[in-house]
């Protein structure tokens, strides 16, 4: 490995993260002026560790959403479901990524959670679509339906998911003049999907 080369690596994450942010502002600053979904938590989430290789960068971002429409609680959140723009750019066990998964989750009792949501809380939204212990969870196609199987998992680590509504695209599909229509037009399509 020479310096040049571990110059370019960084270089490309430090190019691929400016666009990346880009993306995210755009979405939370357009979602509720060219469709109607607010940002639910003003950060970005994910995975971070000092003592954990896979966590001195990140590979993994995921925006929060909620529909505007919904009515407000008194915990900030809104009554109804949240919608996840996850961007996922690298996994050992996944050579198909750059990725955006688009994801529909609907809980038991969102009323009753705390205000907010750290970042640290990535894992909450990242790991059900792939916990078959805790979900059913069924594919077909670039489609993805999962329901609660575990209840005290689900009620637990999960905060009371119930289910799950998912699809991805490849990340080099996504561009300014179609990040409304993708991410966006995309939530409204998981409202409308039917059980696989």
């Amino acid at each position: 490995m020479t310096s040049t080369n571990i110059y370019n690596a960084f270089y490309v994450v430090k190019k691929t993260y400016d666009n990346i942010h880009k993306l995210m502002e755009y979405c939370a600053a357009n979602g509720q002026t060219e469709s109607h979904y607010v940002q639910a938590v003003p950060k970005f989430l994910r995975y971070k560790s000092d003592n954990d290789v896979q966590g001195w960068f990140i590979k993994n971002f995921i925006m929060l959403f909620q529909d505007v429409q919904d009515p407000e609680l008194e915990n900030g959140w809104r009554n109804g479901s949240v919608y996840i723009l996850e961007i996922e750019l690298y996994d050992e066990e996944c050579t198909d990524l750059p990725l955006v998964y688009l994801s529909k989750y609907d809980y038991k009792d969102i009323e009753n959670w705390s205000a907010g949501c750290s970042p640290t809380n990535h894992w909450r939204f990242s790991d059900p679509r792939h916990n078959h212990d805790a979900l059913h969870i069924k594919e077909k196609d670039a489609y993805l339906y999962a329901t609660a199987k575990n209840m005290e998992t689900c009620d637990q680590n999960y905060w009371g998911l119930r289910t799950i509504r998912s699809t991805h695209f490849s990340l080099l599909d996504l561009a300014s003049n179609n990040a409304i229509e993708k991410v966006f037009g995309g939530f409204e399509k998981l409202d409308k999907a039917t059980a696989l």
